[in-house]
């Protein structure tokens, strides 16, 4: 895939709105090794209260620290290079290495969705999320992003 059907999220226009949705035109892996085509891809800010903890949450729900993400996100395919944080020591390894660790066939890998920070990825959807923005006790804003297939 090439970098043409990149979509980039701009925060300050997601800090203005509250939410964005998508509708993007192509389809993507999901657990079980299968594709299928993504209805809307939803990103929204909510404030960490008890009323986070009452929000039903799904396999493609991910909350994330919204004030730990420096810059705007992507949404995009895999590249080269790209890096994922495994630990919460922020240790990483390469996502390759990572594909082939959890046994998803090549044939799917260049359909694995990426929610990005450059070449840093925070979900790779159906596959894992990164370690190092989980919503904890000091978080004033979530990132909620959440994905209907």
């Amino acid at each position: 895939r090439d970098n043409e059907s990149d979509i980039l999220i701009d925060k300050g226009e997601l800090e203005k709105k509250g939410k964005l949705d998508f509708k993007p035109e192509f389809d993507v892996f999901c657990e079980g090794n299968s594709i299928k085509r993504i209805k809307n891809l939803r990103f929204e800010i909510i404030l960490n209260n008890k009323a986070f903890l009452n929000i039903k949450k799904t396999d493609y729900d991910k909350f994330f620290d919204y004030d730990k993400i420096i810059g705007n996100i992507q949404i995009r395919f895999r590249r080269e290079g790209d890096r994922i944080t495994v630990n919460s020591n922020s240790g990483s390894k390469k996502f390759k290495k990572e594909l082939i660790d959890r046994k998803i066939p090549e044939r799917l890998r260049d359909n694995i969705l990426l929610i990005s920070r450059d070449d840093e990825i925070l979900w790779a959807v159906g596959v894992r999320r990164c370690e190092d923005y989980y919503v904890d006790e000091d978080t004033a804003r979530i990132l909620r992003i959440s994905i209907e297939i």
